[in-house]
C-alpha cells in the first residue's frame, strides 16, 4: 500500500532536485538559443564549482554560502576563457551546431579524465546543515531545502535580467534573429560571449548548491549535463520557461517513478514522458518550431 505522505515527499524532493536540474538546464537553452552551441562541457562546469566548494570547506570550514559568489565569478572567468579559445572563429560556420558537439565533448572528456588524475574517481562529500525541517508532518532535507531556495532566487534574476535590462532584451533579440540584431546595432559577439559566461555561471551554481547534499565525482557533471540535455528537448530548444518547466516535471516523475515502482522504471517513465511530449509537440512543451537566421 502506498503511504501518501512518503509520496508526498519524494514529490517535492523531485521538485527541490529538479530546482538545480532547471539551473543548468536553463543555462543550456540559453547558449544554444543565442549562439546554437551545443556544449556538452557544460556539465564540467558543475562538476568543477562543486569539487571547489568541496575543497574550501574541507580545508578551511568556510561556508560554503560564503564562497558561492567568488567559485561562481570564478567559473564565469573560465566560461569567458573557453568562449574566446574556442567558440570565436568559428561561430561564422555553417556546421556551427557539430562543429560545437565535437569540441565540447573532447573538452568535456579532458576535464572529466584531469580531475580523476588529480582527485581520483572516489566519492566525497562533506557533512553542510545536517537534519531535516518537518513541514506539515513531512521531513525535508536542510540542505536541499536551502539549495531549492537558492535555486529559485536565481531563476528569477535570470529571468529579471532576460526580461528587463537592456542585456536582456539584447540576448533575446539575437537569439530570435541573429542578422536583424546585428543591422539595429547589437553587437552579436558582445552578446555571444556574454550569454555563454551567464550559462557557465547557472552551471556553477548548480555545482555549489549540489554539493551541500550530493556525494561529488569527476562524472557528475556530465551524468547532469545528460539529463539538462534531455530536459532542454522536453521543454523547447532555446525555450527559458520551457527549461525551467521541464527540469521540474522530469524530475518529479523521475523520482515517483523511482519511488513507487524501482530507480530503473523511473528512468524509462521519466523518459518515456519525453518521448510522448515529443510525439505531440515535436518542437517541446514551450518551443518554437521555425529557426531564426
Amino acid at each position: 500500500m502506498v503511504d501518501i505522505s512518503v509520496t508526498l515527499q519524494v514529490l517535492v524532493n523531485g521538485i527541490l532536485v529538479g530546482l538545480l536540474l532547471a539551473l543548468a538546464a536553463v543555462g543550456l537553452s540559453l547558449v544554444f538559443g543565442v549562439m546554437r552551441i551545443v556544449n556538452v562541457a557544460h556539465g564540467e562546469f558543475i562538476m568543477l564549482a562543486a569539487y571547489a566548494t568541496f575543497w574550501l570547506y574541507t580545508w578551511s570550514g568556510i561556508n560554503p554560502l560564503l564562497t558561492f559568489v567568488p567559485i561562481v565569478a570564478l567559473m564565469g572567468v573560465l566560461g569567458y576563457l573557453m568562449y574566446q579559445g574556442l567558440f570565436t572563429k568559428i561561430m561564422d560556420r555553417e556546421t556551427l551546431e557539430n562543429d560545437s558537439l565535437l569540441i565540447t565533448f573532447g573538452v568535456s572528456i579532458i576535464l572529466i579524465n584531469l580531475a580523476r588524475l588529480a582527485w581520483e574517481p572516489n566519492r566525497r562529500s562533506y557533512e553542510f546543515l545536517v537534519g531535516s525541517f518537518e513541514v506539515l508532518g513531512l521531513r525535508f532535507g536542510k540542505a536541499l531545502l536551502l539549495a531549492g531556495g537558492f535555486a529559485i532566487a536565481l531563476y528569477v534574476g535570470v529571468y529579471l535580467i532576460l526580461s528587463r535590462t537592456q542585456l536582456g532584451r539584447a540576448i533575446r533579440a539575437t537569439a530570435q534573429n541573429r542578422k536583424q540584431a546585428n543591422r539595429v546595432g547589437i553587437d552579436v559577439r558582445s552578446i555571444d560571449a556574454k550569454t555563454f559566461v551567464l550559462a557557465s555561471m547557472l552551471a556553477a551554481s548548480s555545482g555549489v548548491l549540489l554539493s551541500m547534499f550530493r556525494s561529488i565525482t569527476p562524472n557528475m557533471g556530465f551524468e547532469f549535463v545528460l539529463d539538462s540535455f534531455v530536459v532542454m528537448i522536453l521543454g523547447g530548444l532555446g525555450s527559458f520557461f520551457g527549461a525551467f518547466v521541464g527540469a521540474l516535471l522530469y524530475s518529479s516523475v523521475d523520482h515517483l517513478g523511482g519511488h513507487l515502482f524501482d530507480i530503473t522504471t523511473g528512468n524509462i517513465l521519466s523518459l518515456s514522458m519525453v518521448f510522448l511530449v515529443l510525439l505531440l509537440s515535436p518542437s517541446g512543451l514551450f518551443g518554437s518550431p521555425g529557426r531564426r537566421e
